[in-house]
């Protein structure tokens, strides 16, 4: 039995035809086993009872295709032959020459049922990958018979590769490979190729000689040099474009010395060693490659003897043998590859003389340390890149060097681990924690025979003595990533390692004028731990190191305890006085110089706030609330201010006590723990009134008033709005009138008066504009008048003023405020009827508040995707989800929240035919909306319980 996929579906050795259950077996022929569950909302999304769907489904296969699947009460899977399994694993074999009898046209071709919107992404991305493998062979198969000299096959292969349907847009470089291929045979298609790639600004020229030069097979035009390069005992991975950059300079007559530089670790000599395999066909060296390890020297003078033994040269007794292996190189075209040349540094004058004086040699050399020669070219050698939390979805991250490295490592310890949804987030962190260095991922790949990847990531956070591995085959340097370190370590002078020790209480990098005036270090010292690979200096002028090495310096900091505190004192002092110098322009709000300024410092700042003491843990808290409020760093600044009322209340300053009972009654109130904040504030109120600080009386009231409008108390809202209205009035305090109309316009708006709302809502945002300019407050009044105006039907208007607070919060950083917004926004686009615009804000807004502790906000989001999927009609996701947002809820004790998921959780019951749940979620939406001011969100649970008899009366 055959599954067929690729040019239609069909499933030889039966007559069955049907294409969903041919389409169900592709997907588990492709995806392995799966639970019946999952399958049932994938394909039969749409259906009434989509379990039952899939029932009925499988009887079919099982009465007219025996044996076509396996199932058991929860999972379903098949192990039938499948043609689209077989071309995966011939290209990933290398076996591509039977590609082009399996590969009959798209995946899945000519389907014509409607798919849901997950199943229709799984078909067309499923095409795309198969129609991208094809092409890949066709170019493999290409080569090869260029390789043969068969250039018209190779051309027509190369034709083939460019046409294909459904395959994804050409890569920039696959339009040289494709256009050398169809000049070689003279195919009129490589000026169409030529003409698309100028589009991308690709600009290809070559003669159809030079197109053929490129693909003839080695063996006829070069033979293989004599050479001594040792044969890897794992796969090379990654480095692509590290390897061509090395062929390039290779090729440049100028390049003679070329280092590759980096920290112990980084796959240095690999690297070379790969680059060296790759120059033996290249025509380059035909008097030879040789790789000269210097792991064992101790001394520059047994270089010679080394590169003698390397080349087969058996020495005489005169002369010296330095002369004799430079009059044997000296009339040879050939590369040499010195590895780790770091600890004969001081011999650098043996390298600078054997270039000078044999003229046809070219030295690649591996090396922690630069050789500082003016003939010496550098290329820096980093970690593989690095699955970023942002810039890569966790698909996108599983083709990086370093996820690969560490799976293929993986499963040399333990056969049967592989890439899982459960564990690629922690194999993601490993990446991340020892920043793609290669032999940190082996290290750590080495301990998943015991660990899961989870544990892996969560011991090397604890120390970096734990990446060690037991392998006997390798340097004892490279035994565990404590003795890498220690090597580097050694080759410091004191003073350069007491610098580095030093500077480990930085934090997020560093400033030259910083690390001089707080570790008294000078820029040739800097340098000098650049070129030993020890330190980086990157965009905006700042040093870092690699997070292992930095975990390894604070460790050396730590055995010097008299040190240690003296240099974390002036570190502390120094940020004290960094923050208390933008602490000014802080208060201004329209300044985005302060926050950029405290942003770039402000891994530094936190790590001196720990280190603080007293009255210092005051002045940090001044300096810094303005920058917290408007960043949205709310945890953050409820922390702080915890800390410093406990040091102001056990210091008896009562008005810091007063302020800072203020600031913490704000921040609960953020977190909606509205009544925990009552109370603080009306502990800070007695105290502002005693010592008679008007000012401060107003904004309290004003606080106290926003408590309880997040308690739907509006009237005793207003109360308290009104009394910091009539205090700001006789203070002429002008942005404290903005935050009254503030809360009155929001009040208005709760009760659907949108005229006088529009009106405060309009001054507060002219008063805030005018005489204090707080960004974020003017971004929280735009996203308000956004609200009323989506109410009011004004859609243009609304969604522009909802996107210029997005804007604006997004500048600023303030990830709070902007998921308020965003959730705002969802709602304006669900009320216009704009779905997939307002199931895309509600995705971004999940992705903001999974990791927050907001889950108020979260139960929102899950809320706003469960209401999308409703209207949609995707009632099974639907409910799921909804029933998400009321259990979180409950923690929090929202009760208009838990109301609204109910009423989503009854309808969609209802929608699925259950009117018994319908009428159960139903009523207790009712129960729990009944009391609340929430007369719309009420009115709709009770319309959706009339519409439910309705429709049992009409069903009996």
């Amino acid at each position: 039995m055959l599954l067929r996929t690729l040019g239609g579906l069909a499933l030889e050795g039966t007559g069955f035809h049907r294409p969903k259950p041919l389409l169900l077996l592709a997907y588990l022929a492709l995806e392995g086993p799966k639970l019946r569950r999952y399958l049932a909302e994938v394909f039969f999304m749409d259906a009434k009872d989509p379990l039952n769907s899939l029932s009925r489904v499988l009887s079919y296969l099982r009465r007219d295709a025996p044996g076509s699947f396996g199932a058991d009460e929860k999972r379903v899977w098949t192990e039938i032959d499948c043609d689209a399994v077989s071309l995966i694993g011939s290209i990933e074999a290398e076996k591509v020459e039977g590609c082009l009898e399996l590969y009959q046209g798209p995946f899945a071709e000519g389907i014509d049922f409607p798919l849901g919107i997950e199943l229709e992404e799984w078909v067309y991305g499923t095409r795309e990958f198969l129609a991208g493998r094809m092409r890949e062979a066709l170019l493999v198969l290409g080569e090869r018979a260029a390789a043969e000299g068969k250039f018209q096959n190779a051309s027509r292969n190369a034709e083939e590769a460019y046409l294909l349907t459904a395959a994804p847009e050409l890569e920039p470089e696959v339009f040289g490979h494709i256009y050398s291929l169809l000049l070689a045979g003279g195919n009129p298609k490589a000026d169409v190729v030529r003409k698309e790639a100028e589009d991308f600004d690709i600009h290809l020229s070559l003669s159809m000689e030079d197109a053929r030069a490129q693909f003839r097979s080695p063996e006829s035009h070069s033979p293989v040099p004599e050479h001594n390069l040792p044969t890897a005992r794992t796969p090379f991975l990654g480095r692509d474009a590290e390897l061509a950059e090395i062929e390039r300079l290779l090729t440049q007559p100028e390049c003679r010395l070329l280092t590759l530089h980096g920290p112990g670790g980084v796959g240095k000599s690999r690297l070379a060693l790969q680059a060296a395999h790759h120059q033996l066909h290249s025509g380059l060296f035909e008097g030879g490659i040789f790789f000269i390890s210097l792991d064992t020297l101790t001394q520059a003078e047994q270089l010679p003897v080394s590169l003698a033994e390397a080349l087969n040269l058996t020495l005489q007794q005169q002369p010296d043998a330095f002369t004799q292996v430079k009059h044997h190189l000296s009339p040879k075209k050939l590369l040499l590859i010195l590895d780790n040349y770091e600890h004969l540094i001081d011999a650098s004058i043996v390298v600078s003389e054997l270039l000078d004086t044999c003229t046809k040699l070219k030295i690649l050399m591996t090396s922690r340390e630069r050789l500082n020669l003016a003939e010496e070219w550098v290329l820096a050698v980093e970690g593989l890149p690095v699955p970023d939390r942002d810039a890569f979805s966790a698909e996108e991250s599983r083709g990086l060097g370093a996820v690969q490295l560490f799976l293929e490592r993986a499963k040399r310890a333990r056969l049967d681990f592989s890439l899982t949804p459960e564990n690629l987030a922690d194999v993601l962190e490993i990446c991340r924690l020892v920043e793609g260095l290669p032999l940190g991922l082996e290290l750590a790949a080495a301990w998943i025979k015991v660990l899961s990847p989870a544990e892996i990531a969560r011991e090397i956070g604890r120390s970096i003595a734990f990446l060690e591995a037991p392998t006997r085959n390798v340097a004892d340097r490279h035994r565990s990533m404590q003795a890498t370190l220690e090597y580097s370590w050694g080759l410091l002078t004191p003073k350069e390692q007491g610098v580095l020790r030093r500077l480990s209480v930085f934090r997020g990098g560093f400033k030259h004028q910083q690390a001089a005036e707080v570790v008294d270090v000078t820029l040739p010292t800097l340098a000098r731990l650049i070129d030993k690979s020890l330190l980086r200096y990157g965009p905006g002028s700042r040093y870092d190191r690699h997070p292992l090495l930095d975990h390894f310096a604070r460790e050396r900091l730590a055995e010097h305890p008299e040190e240690e505190q003296e240099t974390r004192d002036r570190h502390r002092d120094f940020f004290l006085s960094f923050a208390e110098r933008w602490s000014d322009a802080l208060q201004q709000s329209g300044d985005t110089d302060a926050i950029d300024a405290i942003t770039d410092e402000i891994d530094n700042i936190r790590a001196a706030w720990t280190s603080a003491e007293g009255e210092e843990i005051l002045r940090f808290i001044r300096c810094l609330h303005p920058y917290q409020e408007r960043r949205g760093l709310w945890k953050e600044a409820l922390d702080w201010a915890n800390r410093g009322l406990e040091v102001a209340e056990a210091t008896g300053q009562i008005e810091e006590v007063g302020t800072l009972l203020h600031t913490v009654g704000m921040l609960y109130r953020r977190f909606y723990k509205s009544q925990t904040a009552i109370d603080f504030l009306q502990r800070s109120l007695s105290i502002e009134e005693t010592v008679g600080d008007q000012a401060a009386i107003a904004r309290t009231h004003i606080e106290i008033g926003w408590s309880h409008f997040r308690q739907n108390q509006w009237e005793l809202a207003r109360e308290h709005f009104l009394v910091g209205q009539s205090i700001a009035e006789y203070l002429e305090d002008p942005l404290v009138l903005a935050l009254a109309d503030h809360g009155f316009g929001l009040v208005a708006l709760k009760q659907r008066k949108f005229e006088e709302a529009l009106e405060h809502l309009e001054r507060s945002w002219e008063l805030t504009q005018r005489y204090g300019k707080d960004q974020t407050q003017l971004a929280r009044i735009s996203g308000d008048l956004g609200w009323i105006h989506s109410l009011l039907g004004n859609k243009t208007r609304s969604i522009a003023l909802y996107k210029e607070a997005e804007a604006v919060l997004e500048r600023l950083g303030n990830r709070n405020d902007l998921i308020i917004n965003l959730n705002d926004l969802a709602v304006a686009y669900f009320r216009f009827e704009e779905y997939t615009s307002a199931l895309e804000t509600y995705q971004k807004l999940l992705k903001l508040t999974e990791d927050t502790e907001h889950t108020h906000l979260l139960s929102l989001a899950y809320l706003g995707i469960a209401e999308v999927q409703l209207a949609t009609q995707q009632f099974d996701k639907a409910r799921h989800i909804a029933e998400k947002a009321f259990e979180l809820t409950l923690e929090t004790n929202q009760e208009s929240i838990q109301g609204i998921s109910a009423r989503v959780i009854g309808q969609a019951w209802q929608a699925q035919g259950d009117a018994d749940q319908a009428r159960r979620w139903l009523e207790r939406a009712i129960a729990l909306l009944e009391g609340l001011e929430e007369e719309v969100e009420l009115e709709r649970a009770r319309n959706a319980v009339q519409e439910l008899e309705l429709q049992i009366d009409q069903d009996h």
